[in-house]
């Protein structure tokens, strides 16, 4: 059983890390600023976490 819930951790951190990899170059694709496309991540990042507290 604990072994399970580690491998649910790592899935759900590697999606996490993919999710906003993706983000990040779709938005600098579409800005071609780095800095803009990295805030724009953060910003995904944290209003994904603060959603899944609060729903």
């Amino acid at each position: 059983m604990i072994i399970t819930h580690k491998i649910n951790l790592v899935k759900s951190i590697l999606y996490r890390i993919y999710s906003s990899l993706i983000t990040f170059f779709i938005s600098y694709i579409i800005t071609g600023k780095i800095g803009l496309a990295a805030s724009i991540s953060f910003f995904d990042m944290g209003v994904k976490n603060v959603l899944i507290l609060f729903l």
